[in-house]
């Protein structure tokens, strides 16, 4: 259980998972908490060198680093969802 946080402070885990992905010009990029653990991720979208966007998503499960690539780039409230889906299939089949 995590500490209660001090004046001034916020507990991370209390905000919704979406408000921890961060907007930038041309890409997303921030941390989804799932019950699974953490996935890391980053949604770029397109620019004149590249014609489409892309999302990379990374989770860690018994020590290995699981990579997730779409051809595709997807809203901020979309990644939380493929987020949880990937670190569920991830846990559950052992991938």
């Amino acid at each position: 259980m995590a500490a209660k946080p001090q004046d001034g402070e916020s507990a991370v885990y209390e905000m919704s998972a979406w408000d921890k992905i961060v907007e930038k010009d041309d890409y997303d990029s921030g941390l989804v908490r799932t019950r699974n653990g953490i996935v890391e991720v980053y949604a770029h979208q397109s620019t004149p060198f590249r014609a489409s966007g892309y999302t990379r998503l990374w989770f860690i499960h018994a020590g290995r680093m699981h990579c997730r690539c779409y051809d595709a780039h997807y809203s901020r409230r979309y990644l939380v969802t493929l987020a949880k889906r990937f670190a569920r299939d991830v846990t559950d089949r052992s991938i």
